[in-house]
């Protein structure tokens, strides 16, 4: 590429649908009209495109290999932005489907390397809320535990489904979603009541020690039961992801988890039903106060 591509520059800018796209021309290839309008097209069309705010591309010609893929590529795309930075080659890019291959490609990397970033928000989150918790109080460990993997499993999943082009945003869809998160919850809470319900069956008087072991071993197995509740986070957090960006509260990665909770709270009343989660609201068919009171009431006399 030439230094004066570089210095005579065009710099576009362009609005879709509240989101930024910058367009940074420094060829002058007649495939540069091509590319313009893929690009706009894509951002206007692709769901993968509709959850990043801002994007810039950079259309050039590429002469020379990239250093870190050993080769001449079609594009590439940096990462260390907290925006996507994508350079598309001017030169052998000529087809509207190759470069709408490309460009989805470049933005599966971008999404990749944002997954990353956020597994490792959630890990350093999940290791600093078992730094606060006391090491006999199981039931914060289990349900902040549970929370936050609301936040990462769910975003995971409703992320992989969204670069696959598999989430529709329609009233059936929302139902559908929010059955499966029902059901995991209501599954949870009838171990939970179980699990109660045989721990009182230990105050009764005349109990035999047969009566006594039996109480036990399904109380322990109960338990099991319930420590398994970090599996349903997937369906229950894809519902809760898949709430609040239908709703126009997207989740954001600093904000504490209790505050996003709180905010899907809000986003699935605004729609007619009643959360699956909930903070401290009692709303919730998992209210997160409710469930460590009712384990205290059980333990604190241990």
């Amino acid at each position: 590429m030439s230094w004066l591509n570089y210095i005579f520059s065009k710099k576009e800018k362009y609005d879709i649908k509240g989101r930024k796209v910058i367009i940074i021309i420094r060829s002058e290839n007649t495939n540069v009209k091509l590319i313009r309008e893929v690009i706009l097209e894509f951002w206007d069309k692709v769901l993968i495109a509709k959850n990043i705010p801002k994007v810039v591309f950079y259309i050039e010609d590429f002469k020379k290999p990239m250093s870190h893929l050993g080769k001449i590529a079609d594009a590439f795309i940096e990462t260390s932005e907290k925006f996507p930075k994508i350079h598309i080659n001017a030169i052998s890019l000529d087809s509207k489907k190759k470069l709408f291959h490309i460009i989805g490609h470049e933005l599966t990397h971008y999404k990749t390397m944002e997954f990353v970033i956020i597994q490792r928000k959630v890990n350093a989150r999940v290791s600093k809320a078992i730094k606060d918790i006391k090491v006999h109080d199981d039931s914060r460990y289990y349900f902040r535990t549970f929370l936050v993997a609301t936040l990462s499993e769910g975003y995971a999943v409703f992320a992989e489904n969204t670069l696959m082009n598999k989430i529709r945003f329609t009233d059936a869809e929302f139902l559908r979603f929010y059955n499966l998160a029902k059901t995991e919850a209501e599954e949870f809470m009838d171990i939970w009541n179980k699990y109660i319900e045989f721990d009182k069956l230990k105050d009764r008087e005349g109990l035999t020690d047969e009566m006594d072991e039996m109480i036990t071993l399904n109380k322990i197995a109960i338990l099991n039961e319930v420590t398994t509740l970090y599996k349903r986070a997937y369906k229950i957090g894809f519902h809760v992801n898949y709430t609040m960006i239908s709703t126009g509260n997207p989740v954001l990665l600093e904000t504490d988890i209790f505050k996003i909770i709180k905010i899907y709270e809000s986003a699935i009343v605004s729609r007619g039903y009643k959360p699956i989660i909930s903070v401290n609201s009692g709303k919730g068919i998992l209210d997160y106060n409710s469930l460590i009171a009712s384990w205290y009431n059980l333990h604190k006399n241990s």
